[in-house]
């Protein structure tokens, strides 16, 4: 019936930005692991599967022991942060009321501008157990005004860019 051809639809589209995100990733690594085996030294963007707050917070991930968790090898780890990420960016699609079955070149325009830096005084922070909402939730603070919102201060900047770049109306989301 209809939520059938819904989910269907839903888990094709979730497929196809997982395809695609992943070979913007391997295109952009490799382009890292040329220019950065030189110098040793990571690539800007190389923080992939995180957001930018656990980017930007340098926070190291805790031992095995430490955390309860069973040892597991780094590439299990990136292959996780990456399908994190995918869910992210398909997410984040379907938030902008991208169709990215219909237009799936616009994911590679959503995971360029969730990669860019926040505006100049901007910074990302997450909720904590104080908060009324939860625990976890991504928030934004403009740190000389002390102004909070629980949407990316270049949001709507970047709805217009989309706009301009769809072929179709947006979807509601």
């Amino acid at each position: 019936g209809f939520w059938g051809a819904i989910w269907k639809g839903a888990t094709s589209a979730i497929g196809l930005v997982s395809d695609l995100v992943t070979a913007i990733n391997a295109e952009s690594d490799s382009g890292s692991d040329k220019e950065g085996a030189k110098e040793g030294e990571k690539a800007p963007g190389a923080a992939v599967g995180k957001t930018s707050s656990q980017a930007s917070a340098g926070s190291a991930p805790r031992p095995a022991a430490e955390s309860g968790a069973a040892v597991r090898s780094d590439t299990e780890e990136e292959d996780q942060e990456d399908e994190q990420y995918v869910e992210y960016v398909t997410q984040f699609c379907i938030y902008l009321g991208v169709d990215v079955t219909a237009e799936p070149h616009l994911i590679a325009e959503v995971d360029a501008y969730l990669k860019r830096p926040m505006p100049e005084g901007w910074a990302v922070h997450q909720t904590d157990g104080n908060c009324e909402y939860g625990d976890g939730y991504t928030y934004y603070m403009h740190a000389a005004s002390g102004r909070t919102q629980w949407t990316r201060p270049d949001e709507d900047e970047f709805l217009c860019y989309l706009r301009q770049r769809v072929k179709k109306p947006p979807l509601s989301g």
